[in-house]
């Protein structure tokens, strides 16, 4: 699957100068394509095994201070106990 940006595509104006709002498949191929990664969930568990907290995507550890993104893997830290990772 190609992302493209939506906001580059070539609409067609009739002869009247009104815009169409169909574009034509290779103007669609033509665009340009964005960069995407895909979003990694988790949550931030207390380890007191090593007295810091333990990321639960990629179980990379952070100090005192936790993040709402590990800088270990860039998980999103937005899940909350007992949902899925």
């Amino acid at each position: 699957m190609r992302l493209i940006d939506a906001d580059k595509i070539p609409y067609v104006k009739s002869e009247d100068g009104v815009l169409e709002d169909f574009v034509y498949r290779y103007d669609i191929n033509a665009l340009p394509t964005v960069e995407a990664a895909p979003v990694v969930h988790g949550r931030w568990i207390w380890s007191p095994k090593y007295c810091k907290w333990i990321c639960s995507a990629c179980a990379g550890r952070e100090g005192e201070c936790v993040t709402p993104i590990c800088k270990w893997c860039g998980a999103r830290m937005d899940l909350m106990e007992g949902d899925m990772t």
